[in-house]
C-alpha cells in the first residue's frame, strides 16, 4: 500500500523495518564518499545539507569533515549532536541530508533525482552514542508526481562501534511505482531525545541493484519456511548441493553458519531471540546464491 510522502519526510523515525540483504551489483550514491566539502570555518559536504548554517554563528558545527581516519579516500563524514548555549540553550541533534533541511519546521524535503528500484543500501560507519542514543541512516524513495513514498530502507543502532563496520539494509517497498527522488537522512541522535556529544561517522554510501536473470533465479531458487518462524525452519535448495546458509542480525553480526547437504534441510533456530534476521546462501566456492530476511517470533 502506498504511503503519503509528506508523512514519511516529516516523521522519519516512525519506521520499524529493520532488515539486511546482500547480493549483486553496487552503485555509489552521489557524493556518498564525502570527499568534497565547501570551504569555510564550518563547511558542508558537497551535495548534502546540514544545520551548520544556522548553528555555526553560535560556535556549533554538528557536521564535520573527518580526515584523520576515513574509511576510504581522503575524508569521511562526522556528525555530532551538540549543545547551543546562550541565548538558545538547546541540544541540536546532528543531521545531514541530501534533501533540504528546514530548521523552523524541523523537517526535510526534496532529495536527488532517482528512478531506480534498488534492493538495498549500504555504507560504512563508526559510532560513539551517549547513553544508548540512536544513530541512523534513512533512505526514502519518493514519487513526486503521485506524492507517494515508494519504499524505504533504515539502518539504526545504539552500540558503540570503534572500528569501521559495514551496514547493509534492504529496501521495503510499498508501491510498484517508479520513484523520482531519493532522500537520505543521516542522524547522530534520536531527534526526539538527542544526547549531547553523540557521534557517528559515515563513508562510502552505496545502493544495490539486482541483476540476476530470471533463468538463474529459477535454477537456484531457495525456499525457507515457515516465515515467520518460532524455533526452526526448513530450507529447500533444489538443485544446489553442499551450500552454506548464514544467519545475520540486523546490525550485520553473524549469528550462525549451517552446512546444507541435502535438497531439504531442517535448521534449528532455538538459540536465537525473536526478531528480524537476514540469511545468505553461499556455494562451496564462496559465491552468493541467494539472500533474504527471516522473522522469528516467540
Amino acid at each position: 500500500m502506498a504511503q503519503n510522502s509528506s508523512n514519511m519526510k516529516h516523521h522519519l523515525l516512525t519506521f520499524s523495518m529493520l532488515t539486511m540483504l546482500s547480493a549483486s551489483v553496487w552503485s555509489q550514491i552521489p557524493e556518498g564518499g564525502f570527499e568534497n566539502w565547501s570551504s569555510g570555518n564550518c563547511g558542508e559536504p558537497v551535495g548534502w545539507s546540514t544545520v551548520n548554517g544556522s548553528t555555526s554563528v553560535l560556535g556549533l558545527c554538528t557536521a564535520q569533515r573527518e580526515t584523520a581516519d576515513p574509511y576510504a579516500g581522503s575524508s569521511a563524514l562526522k556528525i555530532q549532536t551538540g549543545q547551543l548555549g546562550f541565548p538558545v540553550f538547546q541540544t541540536v541533534p546532528g543531521l545531514v541530508s541530501n534533501g533540504t533541511i528546514n530548521i523552523q519546521s524541523q523537517s526535510v524535503s526534496g532529495g536527488v533525482p532517482f528512478t531506480e528500484r534498488p534492493t538495498a543500501f549500504t555504507g560504512w560507519y563508526k559510532a560513539a552514542p551517549v547513553n544508548n542514543d540512536t544513530y541512523s541512516m534513512i533512505a526514502v524513495l519518493i514519487n513526486e508526481i503521485s506524492g507517494d513514498t515508494i519504499g524505504a530502507a533504515i539502518f539504526e543502532g545504539t552500540a558503540t562501534v570503534s572500528e569501521w563496520t559495514q551496514f547493509t539494509v534492504a529496501v521495503d517497498y510499498f508501491s510498484q511505482d517508479t520513484p523520482t527522488l531519493l532522500q537520505i537522512n543521516l542522524f547522530a541522535s534520536d531527534p526526539n531525545n538527542p544526547r549531547n556529544g553523540s557521534t557517528v561517522y559515515f563513508d562510502e554510501l552505496d545502493y544495490q541493484s539486482m541483476t540476476v536473470g530470471s533463468s538463474e533465479l529459477s535454477e537456484n531458487h531457495v525456499n525457507i519456511y515457515p516465515n515467520p518462524a518460532v524455533s526452526e525452519v526448513f530450507v529447500d535448495v533444489g538443485l544446489i548441493s553442499n551450500a552454506t546458509i548464514s544467519i545475520y542480525s540486523i546490525l550485520g553480526r553473524k549469528m550462525m553458519d549451517e552446512q546444507l547437504t541435502t535438497s531439504r534441510n531442517r535448521l534449528d533456530l532455538s538459540s536465537l531471540a525473536a526478531g528480524v534476521y537476514a540469511w545468505q546462501l553461499t556455494s562451496t566456492d564462496g559465491k552468493l546464491v541467494q539472500s533474504g530476511r527471516l522473522r522469528l517470533t516467540e
